[in-house]
């Protein structure tokens, strides 16, 4: 017999219990995992009930329901699963976001048999988000979660057409973030004291690439009159070939010329975007991560007096990449910007280009009065 509960815990239901820093958890008596349910005691109690009785629920089953259902993987086992199955095509940044995404539903359910989550567990989790005012994740979740359980329905451990994602529905995400337009940028870019700064602005605006790949460019991706970008995001399956005579009118730089200027003298460094002192936790030469562009870049931002409209965020690092597709439109065509993008197809160039008030592409820019002309590679 377990030693006697606490008078104040002694109405607590079976499984829920409190660190000494006042945190709720819920610990299953089967797998004996844990879940995190936070300081609210009311809801913690609610949530531990629920928990408890549908274990309750489960145990009652009869024999010949649970030998129905007892080839069908728990869903914290399937994610697990099907993240593995996934991973190698994919990049760290998108298995990161399917993780992100599977983490609530997992604490709630994730010992449930793949095949015994409802709608109605999936549209909780999604009104978490969306009550919330995280609208944008409701949908990143009910995406990652669509292909979750489609994937189950093709390895049989759901029937076909029981998709417990289908019936639910996720509030369309309203872009929050402010636009990002060419005066801004400029008075950004003035603002910004550190040389690396400025490159790093310029390089992201000339090659509408993501932050992550402006800051992992070499010397070395130089080839052929070509900056040779490899997309981390599509996990190495775009792979572009920049031309470097590449010039936006808007600004009157090329490529070439901002690339020359990443060189420091007397420091030879591998990366364009490198440190040109030795730091607390870098040396000389040492690349700059992409986080710390985002830094500099919200810095020179604020140090600029970048006002934002109401209820709007102020633009980010990343929106650069949309104002490039934009520009690169105007002068270029949509097809060529969608090319230079890395996109697959043209809505995802729409959906940069708008005003928000497994293929490898070599771009090539067109000479003077001519057109352009994509070349496959």
């Amino acid at each position: 017999m377990g030693r006697p509960r606490s008078a104040t815990r002694r109405n607590w239901p079976e499984g829920l219990y409190q660190n000494a820093a006042g945190y709720f958890y819920y610990r299953d008596g089967d797998s004996g995992k844990t879940f995190g349910l936070g300081r609210d005691r009311a809801h913690a109690i609610t949530e531990a009930r629920a928990a408890f009785a549908k274990r309750a629920a489960e145990q009652s089953k009869s024999l010949l329901e649970r030998l129905a259902t007892s080839d069908a993987p728990s869903l914290a086992a399937w994610m697990d699963e099907w993240l593995e199955r996934i991973s190698p095509g994919l990049s760290k940044s998108t298995m990161s976001n399917h993780k992100a995404a599977f983490r609530e539903l997992r604490a709630r359910a994730g010992h449930l048999p793949v095949c015994d989550i409802t709608p109605k567990m999936i549209a909780d989790v999604l009104e978490v988000y969306t009550d919330s005012g995280r609208a944008r994740m409701a949908v990143l979740i009910r995406a990652s979660c669509m292909e979750l359980f489609r994937a189950a329905e093709t390895r049989g451990h759901l029937k076909v057409g029981q998709n417990p994602v289908t019936a639910t529905r996720a509030k369309k995400s309203e872009v929050r973030r402010e636009r990002l337009t060419l005066e801004t940028f400029m008075a950004i870019h003035a603002a910004q004291k550190k040389p690396w700064g400025k490159r790093s602005m310029e390089l992201a605006l000339l090659t509408a690439q993501r932050r992550q790949d402006v800051a992992a460019m070499k010397r070395s991706d130089v080839v052929d009159g070509h900056l040779q970008v490899d997309q981390g995001k599509s996990g190495g399956k775009t792979k572009l070939g920049i031309p470097i005579s590449l010039r936006l009118d808007a600004v009157g730089w090329t490529l070439s010329e901002v690339i020359k200027s990443c060189r420091t003298p007397g420091l030879l460094s591998h990366y364009l975007l490198h440190h040109r002192t030795k730091g607390g936790r870098h040396d000389a030469g040492d690349p700059v991560d992409d986080d710390t562009l985002s830094e500099a870049f919200a810095a020179a931002r604020d140090a600029a007096g970048i006002k934002t409209a109401e209820g709007r965020t102020p633009p980010t690092f990343h929106e650069i990449r949309s104002l490039a597709i934009r520009l690169y439109t105007e002068q270029y065509g949509k097809e060529f910007a969608q090319a230079l993008a890395g996109h697959k197809d043209v809505k995802m160039t729409d959906l940069y280009s708008d005003e928000r008030s497994r293929q490898s592409v070599r771009v090539m820019v067109p000479v003077p009065e001519s057109q352009t002309v994509l070349d496959k590679f």
